[in-house]
């Protein structure tokens, strides 16, 4: 069992450092460590299975659901994913119940987790000391190496609690001061993770853990209880005293935030006319991305914001119901050692860490209300395998023998690993690609994102990139495969659009992007698309309509609440187009409003692009819209300087000086050369 148990070390390891990734390379690395766990399993001759294990049904009933809403959606290929993911899931638990362990060798899996932990931790704090230097954007949030500090934070929540009772009931001091250390460490980083939602749970949390602790060791007093007040008290005062403080309690950041409660709320409503659609098995595991656009009210997201609605608008209602007898699964475990009777050193571990996993997983619940971090192997993975670890503490632990489940686990967990690996490469590939940014690299960065397709042939999101990248002719092929495999995926015509825009091609742009946003509807870059192809093709009365849509969103929810704090670019380009086309009418009342209106529009954007904006920008390899609403200043304030002249001469010299400090403030570092080539026309 050497070659199982390592495996098993070395997924305990990595679970904090790659489980806060999304996508296939998290699950390819769990899934090939699984797989050599079970090989190495499947040769030893004592081989057996665990009895009576509380996960047992709640997993197949998960696979079962998953493969079923996987064969029911419309977006099978993006669905695929969902039945890797909870088969690496099922795979790595079932393994971890299998191997045999004895006392020292799940101590040594625990060490090896917060070995994991740590490092992250490390590195979260490194990172954010370079931000601070660098002037990051997010400089004032730990993410570390997960996608975001709104994960990070449940994921350190949910083993904080059974870092305290190691601590308090490990047998060596340096044990006892490392393991608190390291819930003192993880309780830091989680409030340095601004993390509203996980920090209020993580209060609820301790509110359950702490009074319940106390009484399973026998000292619950009045006076512990006085104590333990005065220090939850002291607690809050420190927390608003870090940085997080100013975000909850500043009156001009908590307006800002608005934005983030709205857009959650908007998202909600969105994703509930989604499950109406789709209400039995929903849209299919790993849709949402996809699906969620024809439904959204404000900014696009690529999740629900809530564990349960996004179990189900993917699977249903059968799923979510699913879902929720894992998670009371996963309390039964907790229950019994909670239950059961002696008050020696061993017996009190095991109640002790019941009423951990009991806080831990109420805390991943209710921050689940408000994020679906479940959807993350990482904080997968760490709840059923705290199961795990306690089920086999249960000195009532009893196995059978493996019988043709000594071939067929291995079989199927080598099976998945293999699976996974290509798209594994192809995320590699696509990666390189994105770097390859520079004209002379047109060439490579198509051929990359060739490799990328031949070996992920139904991810749609590298046909699209790979599309854009490649000639018209084998791009259009790519965009039709992809637009057959998520036929209502608005960006499938988007992509066709842009690509039939690059060769001028103004008629089939038109139809795509019109496609586009029926599919979408308010999709700004396909609105702004068709407008430019309708002026390109003489409707300008398209053209208005176009650009008239979009500007009637403006005041609106789609223009204050969005995922993150980033303004809205399209408004100042539609602002200068509407203005641009009056002027050509003859009609230069309406030119010079709607010229100021587009400058107006331009420093509102400015204005509001706040420094997480412009780090979110770079983190998607562009800059968020700045350089082409700089250029629509620009030519705005120029355009209006010149109406202005020509007929109110006392008011354009005021308006003068006020280009004067524009040009200072937003065109001083761009070539005067460069803005005196820029076209003056209604789309520049």
């Amino acid at each position: 069992m050497r070659i199982a148990r390592l495996c098993l070390l070395l997924l305990l390891l990595m679970i904090p450092l790659l489980g806060g990734q999304a996508g296939v390379t998290p699950l390819a690395v769990f899934g090939v460590l699984a797989a050599f766990g079970w090989l190495g399993w499947a040769t030893e001759r004592d081989t057996s299975l665990p009895a009576r294990f509380p996960l047992y049904w709640p997993l197949a009933a998960l696979i079962a659901v998953t493969v079923v809403a996987t064969f029911t959606s419309v977006y099978t290929s993006a669905s695929v994913l969902g039945i890797w993911q909870v088969a690496v899931l099922a795979g790595a638990v079932l393994l971890a119940a299998a191997v045999p362990l004895d006392r020292r060798q799940l101590f040594a899996g625990v060490l090896a987790f917060c070995l994991g932990l740590l490092a992250t931790i490390i590195y979260g704090w490194f990172q954010w000391g370079s931000w601070l230097a660098s002037g990051h954007g997010l400089s004032w949030r730990i993410l570390s190496t997960w996608e975001n500090p709104n994960y990070y934070a449940p994921f350190l929540l949910l083993g904080m609690p059974s870092l305290l009772v190691l601590a308090r009931r490990s047998r060596h001091v340096m044990l006892r001061w490392g393991f608190g250390l390291l819930a003192f460490c993880s309780l830091a980083t989680l409030v340095m993770t601004q993390s509203r939602g996980g920090v209020l749970a993580l209060l609820l949390c301790l509110l359950v853990f702490l009074p319940a602790w106390g009484w399973v060791e026998g000292r619950l007093s009045a006076r512990t209880l006085g104590l333990g007040a005065v220090g939850f008290v002291i607690l809050i005062g420190l927390m608003l005293l870090s940085p997080l403080g100013k975000r909850v309690l500043d009156p001009a950041v908590r307006a800002r935030q608005l934005h983030s409660q709205m857009f959650r709320y908007y998202t909600w409503q969105g994703s509930l006319r989604l499950l109406r659609d789709y209400p039995v098995l929903g849209a299919g595991p790993n849709t949402f991305p996809s699906v969620f656009g024809k439904y959204q009210e404000v900014g696009y997201t690529r999740n629900a914001h809530s564990i349960y609605l996004m179990a189900a608008t993917e699977t249903g209602v059968v799923g979510l119901l699913v879902l929720l007898w894992l998670f009371g699964a996963v309390l039964v475990p907790a229950w019994r050692a909670f239950r059961a009777p002696g008050k020696d050193d061993e017996s009190l571990l095991r109640r002790s860490l019941a009423i951990a996993l009991f806080a831990g997983t109420l805390g991943l619940l209710l921050h689940g209300c408000l994020d679906a971090d479940w959807g993350y192997p990482g904080i997968q993975l760490t709840l059923l395998l705290s199961v795990v670890g306690l089920w086999r503490l249960d000195p009532k632990f009893a196995v059978h023998p493996a019988g043709r489940a000594r071939v067929l686990l291995p079989a199927v967990m080598l099976l998945v690993a293999v699976l996974l690996l290509p798209g594994a490469y192809a995320r590699l590939y696509a990666d390189r690609a994105v770097a390859l940014t520079r004209p002379e690299e047109r060439d490579q960065r198509a051929e990359v994102y060739r490799q990328a397709v031949r070996l992920a042939p139904t991810n749609t999101a590298y046909l699209r990139e790979a599309g854009l990248s490649v000639p018209r002719a084998e791009g259009e092929k790519l965009l039709a495969r992809a637009q057959r495999l998520e036929p209502t995926n608005p960006a499938n015509w988007l992509y066709l659009g842009k690509i039939a825009v690059a060769a001028g091609d103004d008629r089939t742009a038109l139809a795509a992007m019109t496609a586009a946003e029926e599919k979408q509807p308010y999709l700004f870059p396909a609105l702004l698309g068709i407008a430019q192809a309708c002026w390109k093709l003489g409707d300008i009365a398209g053209c208005r309509a176009a650009l008239a849509k979009i500007l009637r969103t403006q005041g609106g929810p789609r223009d204050i609440y969005r995922p993150i704090e980033v303004p809205e670019p399209f408004y100042t380009q539609a602002w200068y187009a509407l203005a641009d086309l009056d002027l050509q009418k003859g009609d230069r009342q309406n030119a010079v409003r709607e010229f100021a209106r587009a400058l107006e529009s331009g420093q509102q954007f400015t204005a509001g692009f706040t420094e997480e904006a412009q780090a979110q920008a770079l983190l998607q390899g562009d800059d968020g819209g700045q350089n082409m609403v700089r250029i629509t200043m620009f030519l705005a304030h120029k355009q209006l300087e010149t109406l202005l002249r020509a007929t109110e001469p006392s008011t354009a010299q005021t308006h003068h000086n006020e280009a004067e400090s524009l040009r200072e403030t937003y065109f001083s570092d761009v070539p005067a050369k460069l803005m005196a080539e820029i076209p003056a026309t209604p789309f520049p």
